[in-house]
């Protein structure tokens, strides 16, 4: 059991025809299928991933973080099909808050779904883990994950000047945050 109380994996969130459940290492194919795609993990701290053992290698960081309380990981599916991945991850239990992650197949860019993916990661992390700030960092190129994000209520907070180092060079990334008082679910 984690520290949050659940058994073996994450519960499973629902929302807007979206389902994000547990990922497991069933899910490595799809994972493979979806951090090999070069224009994917441009948007991501993943690094590629060259074969499926990458990728199940991955799911078992994942799950290793999960045991610990450090991170919760979902397959998304959208009709059956898993088409991306969502996470709530650098959990800290002490000032409450944690950074929140996802991404999704380049066939489904443009349908709209990390919009759909959010809502029910910020009530997970609010009402369930107790948290008071979520956070994403986002390259400034991504324009459609700034978008989904502002979306759901995230406030722009500023750029961190070269903090990433991909494909040769150091990269700035943008800090996205909401806080519990913010989110239209709040009861506070």
């Amino acid at each position: 059991m984690n520290p949050d109380g659940f058994e073996t994996v994450p519960p499973t969130l629902v929302g807007d025809g979206v389902t994000q459940r547990a990922l497991g290492q069933g899910d490595a194919l799809a994972m493979y299928r979806l951090f090999s795609d070069p224009e994917v993990v441009q948007y991501t701290s993943v690094a590629r991933f060259a074969d499926v053992e990458q990728a199940r290698q991955w799911i078992q960081r994942g799950l290793d973080a999960f045991a610990e309380g450090g991170m919760y990981r979902w397959a998304v599916e959208l009709d059956g099909e898993v088409v991306g991945t969502s996470m709530i991850f650098l959990i800290d239990r002490v000032h409450r808050r944690a950074e929140i992650g996802f991404a999704v197949l380049r066939e489904q860019w443009g349908k709209r779904i990390v919009s759909r993916v959010i809502p029910p990661l910020i009530a997970f992390g609010f009402e369930r883990l107790g948290l008071h700030r979520l956070e994403a960092v986002v390259e400034p190129h991504n324009t459609p994950s700034l978008l989904a994000l502002q979306r759901c209520d995230f406030r722009q907070e500023g750029v961190l000047r070269q903090r990433s180092f991909k494909n040769g060079s150091f990269q700035d990334e943008v800090v996205l945050a909401i806080l519990r008082p913010e989110w239209r679910g709040s009861r506070t």
